[in-house]
Formats: C-alpha cells, sequence, structure tokens
C-alpha cells in the first residue's frame, strides 16, 4: 500500500487524480497519524527544503520507520540523518 501526506489540501486536490492507487492523507509530516513502525519506506520528495519544522518530520519520519528500513538517497530521510530527528 502506498500512502501519500500532505498538509495543503490543494496539493492532495492536484496528486489524487495523478495517482488514484495512493492513499492521500491531509496531515502535517511533523505530527503523522501513523503507528510506529508502520512503514518500511519514507521518501520525501523535492519538498523537505520548504519544511518549516524540519526536525519534527525527521523525529516523526524515524517514529512510523522501523529501525529496518532502507536508508534513501537525496532528499529521502536516511539513516544519516537519524541523528537530526534529536534537534
Amino acid at each position: 500500500m502506498l500512502v501519500g501526506v500532505d498538509k495543503s489540501l490543494g496539493m492532495l486536490q492536484q496528486a489524487q487524480p495523478k495517482a488514484p492507487g495512493i492513499a492521500w492523507v491531509r496531515a502535517d509530516g511533523s505530527v503523522m497519524p501513523f503507528q510506529s513502525d508502520s512503514f518500511d519506506f519514507l521518501t520525501c520528495q523535492f519538498a523537505f527544503h520548504h519544511l518549516r519544522g524540519k526536525a519534527g518530520m525527521l523525529r516523526e519520519a524515524f517514529r512510523v520507520l522501523p529501525l529496518r528500513g532502507p536508508p534513501g538517497p537525496a532528499q529521502h530521510v536516511s539513516a544519516r540523518m537519524r541523528r537530526l530527528a534529536v534537534l
């Protein structure tokens, strides 16, 4: 199952028709409505630099990812970024 998260209703309305197979959820990335360890992978496509609460988003990313989750490349949440999540 794929899940997309965005705080902006307008962005979700644009995304939904382009990818109807994704479960789109309106939420703040720094307070995600998901259980801990509930995702295998997390990516932040071309948006991380726009976020005001980068540290909060990173904390949430590592909360919803199990420790065995794979690291991701640029603009993705990776194991190297875990230390920033404690900010």
